[in-house]
C-alpha cells in the first residue's frame, strides 16, 4: 500500500487517525503487544507521514483534525504571493467569519443557494483568480481581471443589495425573539443631517433604551485600508464602526447605538459579532433551535458575499439582448 504524493494530504490523516481510533479495542481483542508495527500498512504511513512532516505528530493520536492541522501549517508556511496585497487576502481568510458562509446549506426553498455566475465571483475573489475580462468601470477608473474595484466603487449599484440584506436579516433577527423593529427610522439622523440609521427597535434593547442600528460594509483591500505597515485582519470594519460612531454621537444619548461593520473579504466588527450573538442566544432560547445562531451568522456571512458578487455584476458592462425572438412565431 502506497499514499500518493497528491492525495496524502487527505489519505494520511484519515488512514491514521482512524487506526489510533480503533487501537484500544483492536488490541483489548488481538493482545497485539507492539501495535504500530503488527497493524497493516501502518509502518508504511508513519514513513510516508514522517517524510513530508518532520516526525511531527498530534498530541491527539485519534483525531483527524489534529493530524490535519499538522498538514495545513506545512502548506501554508510553503506558500508563496504575488504581492503584499495577495498575501493581506490569504490573512483575511483565515479569519472566521470570512468562511462562514462557506458551511450555509444551499436550498432555493429558504433563499440559500448561489447560482452558478454568484458561486464563480465569489469563490473566484477568495482565490484571488481572474473573474472578468479588463473594462473601464462607469466611474471611469479601469478594472483588472480580478475585479476588485466594484467592492469600493461608489457608483456600483450592487453595494445597496447588500447593504439591504444585511439589515433585512437583522429586522427578521430580531422579529424573531419578539423584538419589533423599524428600518430608516424618521426622526433619526447623524450630526451631518445627511442620512439616517439603518433600524430602530419599537422597545429597550439595554439599559431602558432601543436599539439603534447602523450596517457598514468596508471593502477590506481598498487602498485606504492598505496602507499603513500594519494591517490586521478586522481592521477596516473598526475603523468603519469608528466612523459610524462619530458620525452619529447625538444619538447615542438618548438610544443604545450599534454601528455593525463588516468587510467584503470576511472578517466583522467585534459589535456586529457581540448584536448577532445577543440576537442568536435569544433565538435558541425561543425558538429551542440549538443551531439558531449559527444559521444566523451563516445567512449574515452569505449576504455579504451575495452583495459581491452583485457589486462586480452591476460594474461589468451589459451586451445587448436578441430581443427580436420573443417577436418571432
Amino acid at each position: 500500500m502506497t499514499f500518493s504524493e497528491k492525495n496524502d494530504n487527505i489519505s494520511l490523516p484519515a488512514f491514521l487517525s482512524s487506526v489510533y481510533g480503533v487501537q484500544d479495542i483492536v488490541s483489548t481483542l488481538t493482545f497485539i503487544q507492539d501495535y504500530e508495527s503488527n497493524m497493516p500498512y501502518m509502518m508504511e504511513a508513519l514513513i510516508e507521514w514522517n517524510e513530508v512532516n518532520n516526525e511531527l505528530k498530534p498530541e491527539i493520536l485519534k483525531s483527524q483534525f489534529a493530524w490535519d492541522r499538522i498538514n495545513v501549517n506545512r502548506l501554508m508556511s510553503q506558500l508563496t504571493f504575488t504581492s503584499e496585497v495577495e498575501q493581506y487576502r490569504f490573512d483575511l481568510l483565515q479569519n472566521k467569519m470570512s468562511g462562514a458562509w462557506l458551511n450555509v446549506i444551499p436550498s432555493p426553498n429558504i433563499v440559500t443557494f448561489l447560482n452558478n455566475d454568484v458561486m464563480r465571483i465569489c469563490i473566484g475573489l477568495r482565490l484571488g483568480s481572474n473573474i472578468c475580462h479588463p473594462f473601464e468601470c462607469v466611474c471611469g477608473k479601469a478594472v483588472d481581471e480580478l475585479g476588485r474595484h466594484a467592492l469600493h466603487c461608489k457608483k456600483n449599484p450592487g453595494k445597496y443589495f447588500r447593504h439591504a440584506e444585511l439589515n433585512r436579516i437583522l429586522h427578521q433577527g430580531l422579529g424573531t425573539i419578539n423584538m419589533p423593529s423599524l428600518l430608516e427610522p424618521t426622526g433619526l439622523y447623524r450630526d451631518d443631517r445627511k442620512k439616517r440609521p439603518d433600524g430602530i427597535t419599537y422597545t429597550a434593547w439595554e439599559r431602558g433604551k432601543s436599539l439603534v442600528w447602523d450596517a457598514t460594509c468596508a471593502d477590506s483591500l481598498a487602498v485606504s485600508n492598505m496602507s499603513g505597515r500594519i494591517k490586521t485582519p478586522g481592521m477596516a470594519s473598526e475603523r468603519a464602526v469608528a466612523r459610524k460612531h462619530s458620525k452619529y454621537s447625538l444619538i447615542k444619548a438618548n438610544y443604545h447605538f450599534v454601528a455593525v461593520g463588516v468587510e467584503t473579504f470576511g472578517p466583522w466588527s467585534k459589535e456586529a459579532i457581540n448584536l448577532l450573538n445577543k440576537i442568536g442566544s435569544h433565538m435558541i432560547r425561543l425558538t429551542g433551535e440549538a443551531k439558531a445562531r449559527l444559521y444566523l451568522f451563516q445567512r449574515f456571512s452569505l449576504a455579504i458575499q451575495w452583495g459581491n458578487a452583485m457589486s462586480v455584476n452591476a460594474s461589468i458592462p451589459k451586451g445587448a439582448a436578441l430581443d427580436e425572438i420573443y417577436h418571432l412565431h
